[in-house]
């Protein structure tokens, strides 16, 4: 028998909210007033909580009496059960689990309830679906695109209580979504999520696992670090490497973990990643880990010149990284002046850069920057001491010939002192006088 509900208890104020017998039987109108009264729409929130939850439960019974799926959607296409999860209604939420909502529902992109809760940081109701049988491992599904399982929603939620509450009840804790293949480990590093990733660990993940891309956490952690000084991403790197000894050598597909550091993250990252280096392997090889060139030809002070993260450039130079570094005869400061980056020009020759390098050609900087008529490059260059090949044969032509002189020159003044000495070395007193001086006066004006 359906049970009718009094018109004072839907009373608000001194305004009376009336329901006819026919809307009180037509399921329709019924889910949409329990949606409305969870949800807290304006004619209902004046109600008390104990007056709410009263009518809640007597439309609820309602709806089962009509034999109406409590899991049927809405005006806003929503069942009641999202809408109590999304409004972190813990008591509506049981009440309808009591009467039989399904707590495996799929709703846009197959979130379940579960998913819902997490992602709305509702504990109390995730444990209520879990313990009302909620599949904890089920995938989202975003055009096939997506698969998230409720412990990737726990990363987003940073709440290490949902990883305990997930991994006791036996989730997978490295489960891959299918657009890169990232575990909740991943997503934990790329969020800066400390306390998740350490509840993670703790709970056996492996921090070595890597993505599709073959990138490990500490990699995606230095590629969405940034140079903010509150970046917790930075608290996470130095998590990895100091307290769980990540692996700093491996590489993804073609790049070192440098290479992104050096992109992304201040010059103090650069430089624990390298200390760190350091302290594992000595500095014998350091020197090729720096430079360690990708399949492009391209090493990490590279990208930190492109990026123009200045305090990287400084750090990776003052651990020995190659300037030049030559590709086909061209150094980095060749190239950088036939791409007409002036910037990164000035931060090369900061750097020590030769700024009369030449390539296979014989060709400077300067004539690159005057073949392609870049007038700024040029000015710049020469402001900085730049010279043409040719004004450098020239000056070496000059050079040399000062030098020849000088050295004929060197070579006379050397003989009349040798004459001199030999001279000397025949009379011990080292006096010439009379005749004998006369005539080695006249030699010595002959020779000159």
């Amino acid at each position: 028998m359906i049970e009718e509900i009094e018109e004072c208890s839907l009373r608000v104020g001194t305004q009376e909210i009336k329901l006819s017998s026919e809307e009180l039987r037509d399921p329709y109108c019924m889910l949409n007033l329990l949606s409305d009264i969870i949800e807290g729409k304006e004619e209902w929130i004046k109600l008390d909580k104990t007056a709410q939850l009263e009518v809640i439960e007597k439309l609820i019974r309602n709806l089962v009496d009509l034999r109406t799926n409590l899991d049927a959607h809405n005006r806003d296409g929503r069942t009641p059960l999202y809408v109590a999860i999304w409004k972190g209604n813990a008591e509506v939420a049981k009440l309808l689990v009591k009467y039989g909502a399904n707590v495996n529902d799929n709703y846009e992109r197959n979130r379940t309830p579960l998913h819902i809760a997490i992602g709305r940081k509702q504990l109390e109701i995730a444990k209520l679906l879990i313990e009302n049988g909620a599949d904890i491992n089920a995938k989202t599904k975003n055009h096939g695109r997506d698969d998230l399982t409720p412990m990737h929603l726990a990363i987003f939620a940073n709440t290490p209580e949902f990883i305990e509450l997930l991994t006791n009840h036996g989730a997978i804790i490295d489960e891959r979504e299918s657009t890169e293949g990232h575990t909740p480990l991943h997503f934990a590093a790329l969020y800066g999520n400390k306390s998740i990733i350490r509840a993670l660990v703790d709970n056996g993940q492996n921090i070595e696992d890597t993505d599709n891309n073959g990138r490990a956490a500490l990699f995606l952690a230095t590629r969405q670090c940034t140079e903010a000084e509150n970046d917790s991403r930075i608290e996470v790197i130095k998590y990895l490497i100091g307290e769980l000894k990540a692996d700093i050598t491996r590489r993804d597909n073609n790049n070192t973990v440098l290479f992104p550091a050096a992109n992304n993250c201040p010059g103090k990252v650069v430089k624990l990643i390298i200390e760190q280096y350091v302290e594992n392997f000595g500095r014998n090889k350091l020197k090729s880990f720096i430079d360690y060139k990708n399949k492009a030809g391209i090493d990490a002070l590279d990208i930190a010149l492109n990026s123009e993260n200045e305090k990287a450039i400084e750090v990776l130079r003052s651990y020995g990284a190659d300037i030049e570094n030559k590709i086909n005869g061209e150094s980095r400061l060749l190239r950088a002046v036939k791409e007409g980056d002036i910037k990164k020009t000035e931060l090369l020759l900061k750097q020590g850069a030769n700024v009369n390098t030449k390539d296979e050609k014989g060709l400077t900087p300067l004539d690159l920057a005057m073949q392609k008529s870049n007038q700024g490059m040029t000015q710049f260059l020469r402001e900085n001491g730049a010279k043409t090949s040719l004004e450098i044969k020239v000056q070496l032509a000059v050079l040399t010939t000062l030098t020849v002189m000088t050295l004929g020159l060197a070579l006379v003044v050397y003989s009349i002192m040798k004459g001199i000495r030999e001279i000397a070395a025949k009379k011990p007193c080292g006096i010439l006088n009379g005749v004998e001086g006369e005539r080695v006066r006249s030699s010595i004006t002959q020779k000159a």
